[in-house]
């Protein structure tokens, strides 16, 4: 079985990735049902930030599958969203609701995790 779970460090980001992206999903959810700011290039950062990210784990889990099969890419992929079911419902008890400061940094912390799962992978052997 250990030999069917991608490496620790790896699943960690992969699923730091994922609250990232679904507290940014939350804010554009919230934006979707009205809610502006005084500046709208935070909202095209956001917006933008949702759509890259969705285009990453994609192109992420197909590249992970590449490089060390499709057991592994399932079983990283599995590990997010188990983790991110719990992150959600821990978050909703906890915050009580929509919170904006975790929508801000959620956002924000999308871009550097990304960069930091960019060398996991072989790119397809490109990179």
């Amino acid at each position: 079985m250990q030999e069917s779970l991608p490496a620790a460090n790896l699943m960690l980001l992969f699923v730091l990735f994922g609250i990232a992206r679904f507290e940014n999903q939350r804010w554009i959810r919230a934006r979707a049902r009205g809610l502006r700011g005084a500046n709208e290039f935070i909202g095209i950062f956001v917006d933008l930030t949702g759509g890259l990210s969705l285009l990453f784990v994609l192109a992420f889990l197909i590249a992970y599958w590449y490089d060390v099969g499709f057991i592994k890419a399932i079983a990283l992929f599995m590990t997010s969203v188990v983790a991110g079911f719990v992150y959600s419902a821990i978050s909703t008890i906890v915050l009580k609701g929509d919170n904006s400061i975790v929508w801000l940094i959620g956002t924000i912390a999308v871009w550097p995790i990304l960069f930091l799962l960019i060398p996991q992978v072989t790119w397809f052997g490109v990179l």
